[in-house]
Parts: C-alpha cells; structure tokens; sequence
C-alpha cells in the first residue's frame, strides 16, 4: 500500500471521529455542527479524489508497458490486405479525389506480397481506386460542413468554413458509386482494400524490406474548398488479423504520412516522392502507435481509467440485441445523432442507435482521426 492510501485513510478515520464527537456535544446546536459537516464533507471529497487520482495514475503507469507488449504482438500478426486510401479530411479539391489519386503509386519490393499479380511490389492507386473496386472491396465518404453564410440581394453565400468533416459508410458508397459520371465527385475519402493471400505478409515483415516509396502529383493548381488543413493525404495501411469485426487494428506505413518531407521532388515540385527503407518505416509507426495509444485514445485517457469512471462503467452497462446496419466512419469526433442516421439508407434511420467503437488515428502528425460508429437496430424485449 502506498504512503498516499496510508495518509488519506487516516485522515478519513480522523475526520470521521471528529464528525462523530461534534455531533454529539454540539447536536441541539444546528449552527455549531455545521463547521464539523462542512470539514466532513469536504474531507470525504478530498479523500474520493486522492483515490481516484492514485487509481489513475497507478493505471497510466503500466500503460506504455501494455503497449509495447501489445507492438510485439502486433508485429507477429498475419496482415489481410492493404488498404489504399486518398483523402481531403477537411474541405473538397475542386477537380475531385481521382484527379490526383491518378498520378499516386505505391511501390514496394519484388516479391513482398508473394506470387501472382502483386510479385512485382507496384501499387498505382489508379488501377485500384476504380468503380468497379470501390463498389466490390472499397469505402467512400462525403463532405459535411458547418458554414456561416451572408445575404447579399437575396442571395445566400459561404462566409466562413466553420468546419468541414468526412463521413463514410456503405450506403454512402453505393449512392456516390452509382452514376459512374459524377462519382466521387462530391468525395472528400475513397478507400480500396487489396486482398493478400494467407501468410503472405506479416506487420514484421516490412522491417526486412530495403524500400517503400509513395509518389504523387499535386498540380499547383489544385484548389481545396473547405477549412483544409490537411487537403490531400495519401494513406497506405496494413489491415491485421487482429482487434474486432467492427474495428480492425490497421497500422500506417505511407512514408508520405509518417514522414511529411519529400525525398525527392521534379517538374517543379508538382512531383513528390517519399522514400524510406522498412525498418524505418516500422520504427516510426511503431513510434506513433505509443503516442496515440495504440490509436486507441479515448479507451486509454486517464480520465477512462479511474476508479470512478470504472465504477460507473459497471453499473450502467447493459446487454441488448440488435442488428447490425451499418459502420459509419467520421472524422468528426462529436458527430450528432442526425448527422450518423443521416449516412444509413433512408429506411433504417429512424429506428437506427448509434455506439462509438475505437477510432483510428494513425495518420501520424497529421490531426486528423477516424472515429467509427456502429449503427444498431434494436430488438424489442432484448436489453438485459
């Protein structure tokens, strides 16, 4: 037991023998026991906060700890596929994601992803953010922004951009996906997974690897609408056989997101190329997986690991069972109810609840996260 747990339950006992001999001598007195309650309640407060502070910090504690086990795990996990992503987090480029995800290629090492059509480690983003992939293995989201707007002769324009956040799922996908004219027009995120076979590819093995380049074309005349920060981010993640159904654990291995300075750059800068080596690239995700804890934040902020927050955890929760609709991906940490039913199929959004599972915020300096919501059907009779 430490010294803290020691002083703080004397001066409880103290407190309480006080409380118990003032009231007794001073009980006909309401106005001369009122000191003792108030030293009373106070000293229970300040008593309930030195617990709960020592519960957190003896929790914190022993964090980086499980992480770095969870690392070594991690790196001995099988990985399912690639996932191939481009993303304007915060606002719309004018001329569209595939525009610019075109001139994307991914190369990796001859013979890094086994036999077959991958062997020769070449990735370019435009043979797999294609219609045909997105609608079979891929995720598209849209924009939504909170504006301020003016009037001027009865006509309404965008004052200032507020916010503006990406919200995807799979009836948003579809609905983007089915005019092949105007698809991804109005997208802000397309996402493909390129399928490995079975013990191909281990999250160690990368560290092995002499090479991994993204390189990408950015016209400097590329325009963003919206608040963008972060206006094109090119993300290359490893989907492990790990974590859940409804949130996979997903490491990022762009050189052009963990390590934002160009290697090489031509054609006037409008040509960027990232290159590190995989032990390189390995040691920085390594390194922004202990930062974000394990990208997993909200599960690991002090504030989630006291005695309070535990207590309170166990005595609301319930078992209730639902259907599953839908997983909505947002990079809006507080998104509201509306705007989460508003992602699912007309049909399904009035009897549609919302739970939040682990967002992902792996994309390294850049302040932007996934945050994921599973939608939920309930079941009549079914909470427990």
């Amino acid at each position: 037991m430490s010294i803290e747990i020691v002083v703080m339950v004397f001066a409880s006992i103290g407190a309480v023998v006080d409380f118990v001999v003032a009231y007794r001598e001073k009980k006909k007195d309401g106005k001369a026991l009122l000191p003792g309650i108030v030293c009373f309640v106070c000293t229970v407060v300040a008593g309930t906060a030195g617990l709960e502070e020592y519960w957190r910090r003896e929790s914190m504690e022993t964090l980086p700890a499980q992480l770095e086990r969870e690392w070594t795990i991690l790196k001995d996990t099988a990985v399912l596929g690639i996932e191939l992503e481009v993303m304007s987090p915060d606002g719309l480029l004018t001329d569209g994601l595939l525009a610019y995800a075109k001139d994307v290629r991914l190369e990796l090492p001859a013979n890094a992803l086994g036999a077959g059509p991958l062997q020769d480690g070449q990735l370019p983003f435009a043979q797999w953010l294609t219609i045909e992939q997105l609608k079979e293995h891929g995720r598209v989201g849209i924009n939504v922004s909170k504006v301020q707007t003016r009037e001027v002769d009865q006509k309404k324009s965008i004052e200032k951009f507020d916010r503006a956040d990406c919200i995807a799922s799979r009836f948003i996908t579809r609905s983007e996906l089915e005019d092949a004219r105007d698809a991804l027009q109005r997208a802000c995120s397309a996402m493909v997974v390129v399928p490995l076979p079975e013990g191909t590819l281990r999250l160690g093995d990368i560290e092995k690897w002499p090479r991994v380049a993204v390189t990408e074309r950015i016209s400097r005349e590329a325009k963003c609408l919206g608040v963008c920060e972060d206006p094109f981010i090119v993300s290359v993640r490893l989907a492990l056989a790990s974590g859940s159904n409804l949130a996979q654990d997903l490491i990022e291995i762009s050189p052009s997101v963990l390590e934002q300075h160009a290697t090489r750059s031509s054609d006037n800068d409008q040509i960027l190329t990232f290159e590190r080596s995989g032990q390189t690239i390995l040691e920085l995700a390594h390194s922004f997986f202990i930062e974000s804890y394990g990208n997993r934040q909200r599960e690991s902020f002090a504030f989630t690991r006291g005695l309070i927050h535990s207590l309170y955890q166990r005595s609301t929760t319930q078992t209730q069972t639902a259907r599953l609709l839908d997983i909505v991906w947002t990079t809006d940490p507080a998104p509201e109810e509306q705007t989460l039913r508003g992602a699912l199929a007309p049909a399904a959004r009035a009897s549609a609840n919302s739970m939040e599972l682990k967002e992902w915020c792996g994309f390294a300096s850049h302040k932007v996260c996934w945050h994921r919501f599973s939608m939920w059907e309930s079941q009549a009779g079914s909470i427990n």
